[in-house]
């Protein structure tokens, strides 16, 4: 399992690190390049905690410093999809916008899933929570929560 994740990540920071309109868009605003690098920073731990696992014993330590580095990197992506760019940038940034969406969310959920399911390996559920709303998420669409409690 931490091998996928590791894969996973590693594979995600190498689609944004290629991506030549994020390229263009960190050369030209420091903020932009900020996030992206928060979103990368994040994977990089990810892809490092999975490493260092080989040597020594995974443990709930480790599943939740996952869980931080997975919603950093969420976070970052959220605040890149609120970019708003000069008006010479602003086709750049429509394109970039559109990637995120298609492409680097599910990614990020793929990896979010993954460790959830490391996560639920470590801890003992002790319940859940199901949250719904209708037009409350990004561009009027629907939104939904899980929180489950894991304890012993």
């Amino acid at each position: 399992m931490l091998d996928d994740l590791e894969s996973f990540a590693n594979k995600t920071v190498a689609m944004v690190d290629s991506h030549p309109d994020i390229g263009t868009l960190r050369h030209s605003d420091n903020w932009f390049d900020d996030q992206v690098k928060l979103l990368e920073d994040s994977l990089i731990s990810i892809v490092k905690r999975c490493r260092d696992s080989k040597t020594r014993q995974f443990d709930q330590n480790d599943g939740l410093f996952l869980s931080l580095q997975i919603q950093s990197a969420e976070a970052a992506t959220s605040a890149l999809l609120g970019y708003t760019p000069s008006a010479a940038l602003s086709q750049t940034a429509s394109t970039v916008s559109n990637w995120i969406q298609s492409t680097l969310i599910p990614n990020l959920k793929g990896i979010s899933g993954k460790v959830l399911t490391i996560l639920a390996s470590l801890l003992t559920p002790t319940g859940w929570v199901l949250k719904g709303s209708i037009g409350g998420g990004v561009l009027g669409l629907s939104n939904l929560e899980l929180e489950i409690k894991f304890g012993r």
